[in-house]
């Protein structure tokens, strides 16, 4: 991107063993985890809002906390794409796993778009720069 080599990696596996995908990445392509950016969803940002930050703890994110784990490091840079919480906490599954409403497809549809250009702007001109215009 812009002359950035950028590699996309998704993961095949079950979420909550995503440390295991950026461990493979990361270890067989020399990346260093300051240089990766983790894409994924929150359930603690409303729907179709974006979040990006520098580091942090999990937030009780299994797949975040797995990747956390696998790299040794809270330092992973990260952008947070809000899906809500259910309405009754017993349905976090089914709610992760679930369909979006109309009205809520179209946000998340924004916020990836939005996220996209997040991204784009974290490789061309830097983590701060995306976060101060983004956030």
């Amino acid at each position: 991107i812009n002359g950035a080599d950028v590699i996309l990696a998704k993961s095949l596996s079950y979420m909550n063993n995503s440390g295991q995908t950026i461990t493979y990445v990361s270890k067989n392509l020399g990346i260093k985890s300051e240089d990766i950016i983790i894409v994924y969803d929150d359930m603690d940002l409303p729907v179709g809002s974006i979040r990006i930050r520098p580091y942090g703890s999990s937030g009780g994110h299994n797949g975040l906390q797995s990747i956390i784990d696998s790299l040794g490091t809270t330092k992973i840079a990260r952008i947070r794409i809000g899906i809500d919480r259910p309405k009754y906490s017993d349905k976090d599954i089914s709610h992760v796993l679930g369909n979006f409403t109309e009205s809520e497809e179209k946000l998340i549809g924004e916020a990836l778009a939005t996220a996209n250009q997040a991204f784009l702007s974290i490789v061309d001109n830097g983590l701060q720069w995306a976060m101060n215009n983004y956030n």
